[in-house]
């Protein structure tokens, strides 16, 4: 649910910012659903995108977001990928002392030279919280629904109920203690799934303050039962958005430790932001969606202000997963472009 706490409701007034970039990437194609062997002979691929998004919100209230990307990808066209939708929501506060959030979100993702690929995914949030002194307790409602247009690609449906009790420490530290609960179904070819379910914990420190963060976070996750999955599933789709699909199914089972590390760094006009995800699975039985032994994902990013209208930003990026057997790849990738604020938010006096 990152992608909802994150958006920048904060700011007021409307915001539209346009991005361009290019640069390139070794396996274009490691992000797309491949029903059978997993695919060796990728090839590299020079990559150009284009991004628009536009966010209207105050700190409470209704809002609403949408955003369009084309991703281009030459010589490897398969990869090409045509993304978007909408989100809006609305929060209540009460004093910084209570919190309520409603927010959905849909998403399109079209391969236009590989139909089958093609996805829509939904996805709703309630959450509520209450915050004291020296700590906060929240809790939240999750659904995910995930639908590929490919026969041989299995759809999937999540739901999630949590709690995340915040602790606030002296000084620049903060810890989060959290649990939950979700059960998910898979939908293949002419029937449904069973049902399968996944016990999960969390553990996440903060330290730092306005101009530097550090945040190591843990996750734990006990799945039983569920649909066995025979097709390769995308793990970073695309380039990392929606990373947490890749543990939406239960697979037959498995343990997986998650540990998230990310940093940022801001002096006058700079920024620097790091971030990686590493995911340890033990799986039985050994099929491939489930029993992907290692995956890791890691991305550093560097960012200039020019004015209050323009920035320009450098990144490279890695992932990297071991599936079942002796298949694995390892997708590079990097890029330098600008973002544009078309649409400047008021600055506060």
């Amino acid at each position: 649910m990152s992608w909802l706490v994150m958006i920048p409701l904060a700011r007021a007034g409307a915001e539209i910012e346009g991005t361009v970039l290019a640069g390139g990437r070794t396996a274009p194609e490691s992000p797309i659903p491949l029903p059978s062997a997993f695919e060796t002979t990728i090839e590299p691929s020079g990559l150009g995108a284009a991004i628009v998004d536009a966010r209207v919100g105050r700190s409470t209230g209704a809002w609403a977001q949408a955003d369009l990307s084309l991703w281009a990808y030459a010589p490897e066209s398969e990869a090409t990928l045509l993304a978007g939708g909408p989100a809006i929501g609305w929060t209540g506060s009460s004093d910084a002392v209570v919190r309520f959030d409603l927010a959905a979100r849909y998403d399109l993702q079209a391969y236009p030279n590989l139909d089958a690929s093609s996805s829509g995914r939904g996805e709703a949030l309630v959450r509520g919280a209450r915050r004291w002194q020296r700590w906060s307790l929240s809790g939240f409602a999750l659904g995910v629904d995930r639908r590929f247009a490919g026969a041989g690609v299995t759809d999937f449906t999540t739901g999630e109920l949590g709690a995340v009790l915040g602790l606030l420490g002296s000084g620049p530290l903060a810890i989060d203690v959290g649990v939950s609960g979700q059960v998910n179904q898979a939908e293949g070819v002419g029937s449904d799934g069973p049902v399968g379910g996944q016990g999960r914990s969390l553990i996440r420190v903060r330290v730092g303050g306005d101009e530097w963060h550090v945040v190591l976070e843990h996750r734990l996750i006990v799945a039983a039962e569920g649909e066995i999955e025979t097709e390769t599933q995308p793990l970073f789709t695309p380039l990392g958005d929606y990373s947490d699909d890749v543990d939406a199914l239960s697979g037959g089972g498995f343990v997986q430790n998650r540990v998230d590390l990310s940093a940022a760094w801001v002096h006058g006009p700079w920024t620097a932001t790091a971030s990686t995800i590493l995911r340890l699975r033990d799986a039985e039985p050994e099929e491939l969606q489930a029993a992907y032994g290692r995956a890791i994902q890691g991305r550093v990013e560097g960012r200039r202000t020019f004015s209050d209208r323009l920035e320009g930003f450098a990144s490279v990026g890695v992932g990297s997963a071991t599936l079942a057997g002796s298949e694995a790849y390892t997708d590079t990738s990097a890029w330098i472009g600008v973002t544009c604020h078309l649409s400047a938010p008021p600055r506060d006096p």
